[in-house]
């Protein structure tokens, strides 16, 4: 499923996640128009904060189950002797350190056991991804109301009033 294997260059590593992160910086905002356009403009302050926290609860989630699916999968894959003297049920993260003095087939293993642990997070993500762009289909299209919120332009009158009565006096 991932094109990344332990032989890959390191560019591979780096470059897809600034990838993903394009991806996922254009989705944060364009999901902010669908949100928006069933609502009156009065209500869209209200709305964009419950997006955010949804957008914060997913990413959230996102990380604690791709974390939860990683340990899982390394705790599978890996023994002790493979890690040396490194208990084998450490947190991944703790594992991470001790990689590089491992000997040659351990350390092999090990970065094996992680890109075969991390494409089972890959996989669980991109299920997610799929059922979020199906969604999309479901939706109606609605035309963003253009008009101007009457309390906004009530409250900067109130308040230029008060401006211009305090230069006069």
């Amino acid at each position: 499923m991932t094109v990344v294997r332990h032989d890959s260059p390191s560019a591979y590593a780096l470059a897809f996640p600034v990838i993903a992160g394009f991806g996922s910086g254009a989705l944060f905002s364009a999901t902010e128009y669908p949100v928006l356009a069933p609502l009156a403009v009065a209500e869209h302050s209200g709305a964009l904060i419950v997006q955010v926290f949804v957008q914060s609860l997913g990413g959230l989630l996102g990380i604690s189950v791709g974390a939860g699916l990683l340990q899982h999968g390394l705790d599978g894959r890996l023994s002790s002797a493979q890690l040396g003297s490194t208990a084998s049920h450490a947190l991944f993260y703790e594992i991470i350190p001790t990689i590089r003095s491992l000997p040659d087939p351990s350390k092999i293993a090990v970065e094996v056991a992680f890109g075969e642990s991390l494409d089972a997070v890959w996989r669980a993500m991109s299920g997610v991804a799929i059922v979020g762009l199906l969604s999309c289909v479901l939706m109606r299209h609605v035309s963003i109301p253009s008009g101007l919120d009457e309390r906004v332009l009530q409250e900067d009158a109130v308040t230029e009033t008060k401006r211009v009565q305090t230069h006069i006096v």
